[in-house]
C-alpha cells in the first residue's frame, strides 16, 4: 500500500481520541461521582445531555440535541477549578432550564448551610418582594451543593440568581444519594407550602439568538467544619469571578455576588438584596452600604431603582441624597429629578437645621436603622443628623438649593455632643452612648475629604465607648451611661410602646446591647482617621472578631453569649470598599486585611 500521510494523521487522531474516550471511562469507574447535565422542560421528564466525573485533565465537550433543542456541555480545569458552561439553544421559540446533577456512591451531602439528612428543595429568592413573611420557604444563602467523602468536600456552585431571572434551586436526596444544582425551578416542594408564598414554575425562553446559559464550579475543599468549608466557598467565587484573594474581600465580594437580583418592582434592570432573610427586595439603607463593592453596573441599578421608586420615611431620603452625589463621583449620572425629591422630603423634616425623622401615622419606631428604638416626634437622632449634613452638603455639590445650610447642620450636629460627660448620645433626649453617632462624619471624610467633627471630640466618645461599652464580644449598640444594658423603658416614647429589643432573648442580643459589625466598624474607622490613640489597635480586633466566632462576618453578636447572627450580612462589605477606598487616598494601609486573613 503506499504511505498516505494523510491517512496516519487520522489514526494517529483516532488513536488519542480512542484513549481518551478510555481514560474518561476509567476515570467515571473510579471516581466517586458522576455529574449528569439534565435539560428539564414543563409536563416532561428530565433528560440526560451527558455525563462526566473524574479528574478533568483535557477539556470536555458534550453535545446531545433533544426534540429540537441543543445542549452543549464543555468541562475544563481553570485555576485550581473545573469550569462548566451547559448552554440549551433552538432555532424555534421553546422554554427549558438546565440542571447540574451528581450521584454518589459514598459520602455525605451539605449545603451552605450545613449536612443534610433528608431530602429538600433549597431556594434563593422568594418572588413577592412586598411579603417579608417567607419563613415556610426552605432557603439557603447561595446556590450550593456538596459531597463530603472521608475528609474532602467536593462542592459544585452555580453563578449568582441574578443571571437566572432568581429562580435558582438545589435539590439534594441523600436515600438516593444525588444533589444538584438547578437553573430554573420545577414549582416543587418536599412539605406543601401556602399558595401566599408564591413558589411556581419557571423555565427559560430560549429561541434563535437566544440561548439559555447555565454556568458555575466545581472544587475540592479539606476544610474542617462548616465554617471554613463556607470560606473556601467564598474565597471560589472571587477567584472564578474575580481577583480579590484577601478574605475580607472575598468575603464582601463573594457574598453580596451572590445576593444580587433581577428587580421583579421594575424601578431598574437590577438591585441587591440584604440577605436571603429579607424576602426578594432591595432596602435603600442596606443597599447603600452594599454598593460599596458591587460591580460598578450593579450600583448603578441599585442607585437607580432608589431614586425611581423614592423609599421615604426613616433615614432613607439621606442615603439618596447622598448616593446621588456617590454617583457623580463615581463617573456616573445621578438623577437629578430623583433626587429633588429627596431634598424636598428633607427639606419638609428640616428645623432650624435639625432633622426630624419622625413621619407620622403613630409610629414612633422605625426613624433609622436601630429600628426597635422608639422617638418622640420632637427629637433629633444624633446619626441622622450628621447623615443630613452629608446629605445638604451633596445636594449643594450637585448644584442643588436645600432651605438649610450644610454649614447650620453640621453646627447642630457639633453641638449634639455632651461636653460634660465626653460623649455623643444617641438623641438630643435619650442621653444614651450609641455606636453609630459618627457615621456622617466617617462618610464626609469619605466622600469630601474632610470632618465635620473635631479630633477631639471623636476622641473622648470613643474613650468613652471603650470605657463603657466594649465587651470581649464587640461594642454594645447602645447601652447606660454606665455602660449597663437599656431597660425597655429606655426603648420606649411618650404614648409609644416597642416590642422587645432583644427578640426574647435577653440583654446582649439584637439591639438590647447586640455588637454590630457595620456600625462597630464605622466608629473605629472614623476615630483611626482622627488618630485617636488605640483605635487602630481596636480596629483591627474588632475586624477580626466575627471570623474568630463563626468563619466569616454577621449582622450581630451577642455581646452576653458570643453568640453570631445571620451570616455573610450584605451590608457589612461597606466596610472593606470604605477601607480600600481608605488605602486608595493613602489614608490606610492593608492592615485590617491581614488582620483578617491571619484569623485561623
Amino acid at each position: 500500500m503506499p504511505y498516505n500521510p494523510f491517512s496516519m494523521n487520522f489514526n494517529k487522531k483516532l488513536a488519542a481520541a480512542a484513549l481518551l474516550l478510555l481514560i474518561n471511562c476509567t476515570a467515571m469507574a473510579q471516581s466517586n461521582i458522576v455529574w449528569s447535565v439534565l435539560l428539564e422542560r414543563a409536563n416532561k421528564p428530565a433528560v440526560v445531555a451527558g455525563t462526566f466525573s473524574g479528574v478533568i485533565i483535557k477539556p470536555i465537550t458534550l453535545n446531545k440535541t433533544i426534540d429540537g433543542i441543543k445542549v452543549s456541555t464543555v468541562v475544563k480545569s481553570v485555576n485550581g477549578q473545573v469550569r462548566f458552561v451547559i448552554t440549551a439553544s433552538s432555532t424555534q421559540l421553546d422554554s427549558c432550564y438546565l440542571s447540574l446533577k451528581a450521584n454518589y456512591r459514598s459520602g455525605t451531602i451539605y449545603t451552605y448551610l450545613g449536612e443534610e439528612k433528608a431530602e429538600e428543595i433549597y431556594r434563593e429568592s422568594p418572588h413577592n418582594p412586598r411579603n417579608v413573611g417567607f419563613a415556610d420557604i426552605k432557603m439557603q444563602d447561595l446556590p450550593m451543593i456538596a459531597i463530603k467523602d472521608g475528609s474532602v468536600f467536593t462542592v459544585a456552585l452555580n453563578d449568582s440568581p441574578i443571571y437566572y431571572d432568581n429562580y435558582t434551586t438545589q435539590h439534594v436526596n441523600p436515600a438516593a444519594k444525588e444533589a444538584g444544582l438547578s437553573s430554573g425551578d420545577n414549582g416543587k416542594t418536599i412539605e406543601p407550602i401556602p399558595a401566599t408564598m408564591n413558589v411556581h414554575p419557571y423555565y427559560h425562553v430560549i429561541q434563535a439568538g437566544k440561548p439559555h446559559v447555565f454556568n458555575g464550579i466545581i472544587f475540592k475543599s479539606t476544610a474542617d467544619n462548616i465554617n471554613n468549608l463556607r470560606k473556601d466557598v467564598l474565597f471560589a467565587i472571587a477567584k472564578r469571578w474575580n481577583t480579590i484573594t484577601d478574605r475580607l474581600g472575598a468575603t464582601s465580594w463573594s457574598s453580596n455576588y451572590m445576593l444580587l437580583r433581577k428587580n421583579e418592582t421594575g424601578f431598574s434592570d437590577y438591585w441587591v438584596v440584604p440577605g436571603i432573610k429579607y424576602s426578594n427586595k432591595e432596602y435603600t439603607r442596606d443597599s447603600f452600604w452594599q454598593s460599596f463593592v458591587l460591580p460598578a453596573k450593579y450600583a448603578a441599578e441599585s442607585y437607580k431603582h432608589e431614586s425611581k421608586s423614592q423609599q421615604h420615611g426613616s433615614d432613607r431620603p439621606l442615603f439618596t441624597m447622598i448616593w446621588a452625589y456617590r454617583t457623580k463621583m463615581d463617573g456616573g449620572t445621578p438623577d437629578m429629578v430623583g433626587a429633588q425629591k429627596s431634598l424636598d422630603y428633607i427639606d419638609a423634616h428640616i428645623r432650624n437645621g435639625k432633622f426630624y425623622a419622625y413621619d407620622g401615622a403613630g409610629l414612633k419606631n422605625f426613624q433609622y436603622w436601630l429600628d426597635v428604638m422608639a422617638f418622640d416626634e420632637d427629637d433629633v437622632i444624633t446619626a441622622n443628623q450628621g447623615l443630613m449634613a452629608v446629605a445638604l452638603l451633596s445636594a449643594e455639590k450637585l448644584g442643588m438649593h436645600p432651605k438649610a445650610s450644610s454649614e447650620l447642620a453640621i453646627k447642630n450636629y457639633r453641638a449634639m455632643f455632651n461636653s460634660k460627660v465626653g460623649y455623643f448620645p444617641i438623641s438630643e433626649k435619650k442621653d444614651l452612648p450609641c455606636v453609630d453617632v459618627l457615621m456622617g462624619d466617617l462618610l464626609a471624610q469619605l466622600i469630601f475629604g474632610k470632618p465635620l467633627l473635631s479630633d477631639e471630640m471623636v476622641r473622648s466618645h470613643f474613650n468613652y465607648m471603650e470605657k463603657v461599652a466594649k465587651t470581649q464580644y464587640g461594642y454594645k449598640d447602645v447601652c447606660m451611661p454606665n455602660g449597663s444594658f437599656c431597660p425597655t423603658s429606655a426603648y420606649q416614647a411618650k404614648d409609644f410602646k416597642i416590642v422587645d429589643p432583644s427578640i426574647g432573648l435577653g440583654d446582649g442580643n439584637y439591639q438590647a446591647g447586640g455588637s454590630w459589625f457595620l456600625y462597630d466598624m464605622q466608629f473605629l474607622m472614623d476615630s483611626y482617621l482622627h488618630k485617636v490613640p488605640g483605635a487602630r489597635k481596636e480596629l483591627m480586633w474588632r475586624g477580626a472578631l466575627d471570623f474568630k466566632l463563626g468563619g466569616t462576618y454577621f449582622e450581630f453578636i451577642n455581646t452576653v453569649t458570643g453568640t453570631p447572627t445571620k451570616a455573610n450580612q450584605g451590608w457589612n462589605a461597606a466596610v472593606y470598599g470604605i477601607w480600600k477606598k481608605l488605602m486608595a487616598k493613602g489614608l490606610a494601609d492593608n492592615s485590617l486585611l491581614n488582620a483578617v486573613n491571619q484569623v485561623k
